[in-house]
């Protein structure tokens, strides 16, 4: 095996996406899938899954393990990863996962540890900020800015100069109409559209999506 040796953090639907999206030079480097709820052993296409502490103390103790990617769908948990990584080693290079058949235009910023799946599209002047999630098919329209840790489901849909916050979820086949603001640890749900802004912690879903409740910083969504 040749070059930096790689970690994907997480064993699940998300992660074989993320595999899939990787290049044949990226995926080779991959030396082991994270389990991150405890104990772990076998393997997923051939490679070794390991538990979560081991890979923490490979990151402590080894240095040949110098980059990887965290694939874990959960908003929060995905941010709690990413600093449990960084306590184990400060200089851990999170990957960015592009799909061969995404378009990002050449006008946008794209962060570190974000993932765009296959068909996605990012629009010139957007935004999406660290260890955000652009799912399969998922629309950001221009001028349009993805939070920290936000996700976008497949097939959603965000109008030009919409923003959607940190933490917080646009759920499958959901549309937000331009310039609308989501805050942060909010969803908006399934096949939903959105026609106002939505304000921090907010639960929000529906043909036109209504306030439905609220909800606290980790709370499950799925």
């Amino acid at each position: 095996m040749s070059g930096p040796k790689s970690l994907i953090f997480g064993v699940g639907g998300h992660a074989s996406s993320v595999f899939d999206c990787l290049t044949d030079a990226q995926s080779d480097s991959v030396c082991g899938w994270v389990e991150p709820d405890g104990q772990a052993a076998g393997e997923k296409f051939g490679i070794p899954i390991i538990s979560q502490d081991e890979a923490l103390r490979k990151l402590v103790h080894s240095r040949a393990i110098t980059k990887g990617f965290i694939a874990v769908g959960d908003n929060y948990q995905r941010y709690l990863l990413s600093e449990a990584i960084l306590e184990a080693n400060p200089e851990f290079e999170f990957m960015t996962v592009v799909h061969s058949s995404a378009r990002v235009s050449s006008q946008a910023l794209v962060e570190r540890g974000v993932f765009v799946g296959a068909l996605a599209s990012i629009g010139p002047n957007c935004r999406v900020s660290q260890f955000a999630m652009i799912n399969t098919l998922a629309n950001v329209e221009h001028d349009s800015e993805v939070g920290a840790f936000a996700s976008l489901g497949p097939n959603s849909v965000m109008a030009g100069k919409s923003r959607i916050g940190p933490y917080s979820v646009l759920g499958m086949n959901a549309t937000v109409l331009q310039k609308r603001q989501i805050g942060e640890h909010a969803i908006v749900g399934a096949a939903s559209l959105l026609a106002d802004d939505v304000p921090d912690f907010g639960v929000y879903y529906g043909s036109k999506a209504l306030p439905r409740g609220e909800r606290k910083a980790g709370d499950p969504y799925l």
